[in-house]
């Protein structure tokens, strides 16, 4: 790997216009300048693309779903570290140095990036910010057993993964992207690595939001399991189950964060039942 590497940011956007340009802004604020920023939209229907020209020229678009999307960024990518954004992210401002020096100096062919609530306010966001927390405490790494996933990988690990997952997977899914990207990078290299203070993510604020937002993950991955194989949902419900079993009742920490766990997950079931 080079001194100084380029490190594409793959963003695909959708209708992102509330946040867009707070998540590219923390880009543009990086102590490491040697990046790229690649946008691939979904036909957006409002201000996305006139605020993300703010930011770059690199800017493609897909009919098709977000891991199509995924693959697009990646192929339209000159960098060796890929770098995966959404719109309701935050980058911290050190990251994609931080990154860089962990690739350059460890070995390692992806990265798990810590993430956390960005500016909690309410107590849905705090609990939620605190559930995060604990989840990144636990540090598996196996893909059948945790939630974490990488967000980073080298640009030759990915592109091996996205040349294995067929074309119907690549253009229906809308759900659990990052999970089967990294199920697949597993198989080739269990090199991982781990950044703390990475990334802060744009919570639910209420109750409602935070069900509602879960009840439309479920509906989306009961309409994704006619599309993905069974080797993937049995993966999807291994670490779901997993996460579960984790759950520590002797810590204090995780008390306050059982009502988030039964919301996220009652909101999921109803979703993928009824949804």
């Amino acid at each position: 790997m080079e001194k100084n590497p380029i490190v594409s940011v793959n963003l695909p956007t959708y209708n992102g216009e509330k946040t867009i340009d707070r998540a590219l802004k923390s880009v543009l604020e990086q102590t490491y300048k040697n990046y790229e920023i690649i946008v691939v939209d979904h036909y957006s229907k409002d201000n996305t693309i006139k605020i993300a020209r703010k930011y770059t020229d690199k800017i493609f678009f897909d009919k098709k779903r977000i891991l199509n999307s995924r693959k697009i960024g990646l192929e339209k990518s000159s960098g060796e570290i890929i770098l995966f954004l959404s719109c309701d992210q935050v980058l911290s401002k050190d990251l994609l140095e931080r990154t860089v020096k962990l690739f350059r100096n460890s070995h390692v062919d992806m990265v798990i990036n810590e993430e956390r609530a960005f500016e909690p306010r309410t107590i849905v966001e705090k609990m939620t910010d605190l559930d995060r927390k604990i989840v990144h405490q636990l540090r598996e790494t196996n893909p059948s057993k945790s939630v974490l996933l990488p967000s980073t990988y080298k640009k030759e690990i990915l592109k091996e993964v996205l040349e294995k997952i067929n074309d119907k997977i690549l253009s229906e899914v809308t759900i659990h992207e990052h999970a089967i990207i990294y199920y697949e990078a597993y198989k080739i290299s269990k090199r991982v690595g781990y950044l703390d203070n990475a990334v802060f993510h744009e919570e639910p604020k209420t109750i409602w939001e935070l069900f509602h937002h879960y009840f439309m993950w479920g509906r989306r991955a009961r309409r994704s399991k006619k599309i993905i194989s069974s080797e993937y949902h049995n993966m999807f419900e291994s670490k779901l189950a997993n996460r579960l079993r984790s759950i520590n009742l002797f810590n204090l920490e995780v008390i306050p964060t059982l009502p988030i766990t039964f919301l996220k997950g009652s909101g999921y079931k109803l979703g993928y039942y009824f949804g």
